[in-house]
């Protein structure tokens, strides 16, 4: 199963990003810089995602401490849910 989704990652952040374009330059030495942005670009999202996830520890400490643990499972379901069905509206149409 995570065979599969380390699969579906790949392509879809090649089909997003153009990476196999980008690793065929690297090597044939056509416009490093442009992998070298794009590197750039990915680590700067680092502090990003740390954020967020920090974030939800903190909510989720607050609904801990007044016994709501499973109302905020059920947000981030409904959160998932909602983002899914935008995404599939944006690619159907």
């Amino acid at each position: 199963m995570m065979n599969k989704m380390i699969s579906l990652i790949k392509v879809d952040l090649n089909n997003t990003f153009g990476i196999s374009s980008l690793v065929y330059n690297f090597k044939n030495k056509k416009n490093r810089w442009q992998l070298i942005l794009f590197t750039i670009a990915m680590l700067s999202l680092i502090p990003t995602y740390i954020i967020m996830i920090n974030g939800l520890r903190k909510i989720y400490e607050a609904y801990v401490q007044i016994g709501q643990q499973s109302y905020f499972f059920c947000k981030q379901v409904y959160l998932l849910l909602k983002c899914l069905s935008c995404y599939l509206e944006y690619y159907m149409y």
